[in-house]
């Protein structure tokens, strides 16, 4: 299976699943929908340290990629695609994601001011670029016989990342540190999330879960991403040992895709207006390393 296809077989697993609505209500959280203007759908991908948003939206011509600064919504379409997804985007602005033109293959991007640069993986079949950090590290995921890899590009060269033993993996994010998170295929155990660090891959499972899926890393380790247990599908928001449940109230599926280094998470979600994307912070909760103060 490839990585275009797994991401919409994951999306999809989602779609229907009623998740519990309680993990957000006791911490005084603040969320607010994120909704494209004339939009049939919104998903909020990715955010940076300045607040800058982008994600990918349906319209009646088609899927566009967007960036939302404050207010202001301006749509990300790659020249000649017939379908474009922003993912990622660092502290200077730059955007990374993925576009079709119709055909059979999926290829990447690199968005700086008003220039794209096409990224392929060389002999790779399609490439898929998912986050960028502030130093302009990119990754993501490519597929080639059959298997899917992740990938580090940086400066013009491309490295692989492959979890040990798995069939499969995908690179989602990576921080000014150039740890990277993502997920793997492993045989009859299915899907874990996992933080590289170095040389050295971390699972990361959520405690009674049977899948878990890694997405977005902040510059102070704190990692999203979403999982299913007994009861369904949940986002989660690891920091540390801790893991906290992140389900939009009143929503049928919580997706998080990122987080910034201020703690803010941006996805989305599924209630009965709608999917719609959504920004979700705490109210009074100032993050630091070391220390936490809820007021």
């Amino acid at each position: 299976m490839n990585a275009s296809s797994t991401r919409f077989v994951l999306v999809a697993a989602v779609l229907g699943l009623v998740v519990g609505a309680t993990g957000l209500a006791a911490v005084g959280v603040r969320i607010t929908p994120i909704d494209a203007p004339g939009a049939t759908h919104t998903s909020a991908n990715g955010t940076n340290t300045g607040g800058q948003i982008v994600g990918n939206y349906s319209d009646g011509t088609g899927i566009h990629g967007f960036l939302k600064d404050g207010m202001t919504f301006t749509s990300v379409d790659m020249p000649g695609a017939s379908s474009t997804y922003a993912y990622g985007i660092n502290g200077k602005g730059h955007v990374v994601g993925f576009y079709d033109t119709g055909g059979s293959n999926i290829r990447s991007f690199r968005k700086e001011g008003t220039t794209y640069t096409r990224i392929d993986v060389p002999g790779a079949s399609d490439t898929h670029a998912y986050g960028i950090n502030d130093n302009g590290q990119l990754v993501g995921t490519y597929s080639r016989n059959t298997r899917d890899h992740g990938f580090l590009e940086e400066g013009k060269t491309f490295t692989a990342i492959d979890v040990p033993g798995a069939s499969d993996t995908y690179a989602y994010a990576i921080n000014g540190s150039g740890q990277v998170v993502g997920y793997y295929h492993l045989g009859s155990s299915g899907y874990h999330g996992f933080l590289k660090d170095g040389a050295t891959f971390t699972p990361i499972d959520v405690p009674g879960a049977d899948m878990t899926i890694a997405l977005g890393i902040n510059d102070l380790g704190q990692i999203v991403g979403f999982y299913r247990d007994g009861t369904g599908y949940h986002g989660f928001l690891k920091d540390g040992t801790t893991f906290t449940q992140l389900d939009v109230p009143g929503a049928s599926y919580t997706y998080p895709y990122g987080i910034n280094t201020n703690g803010l998470v941006v996805g989305t979600y599924l209630d009965t207006t709608g999917s719609r994307g959504f920004l979700l912070g705490t109210e009074g909760y100032h993050t630091h390393r070391d220390r936490r103060d809820v007021h």
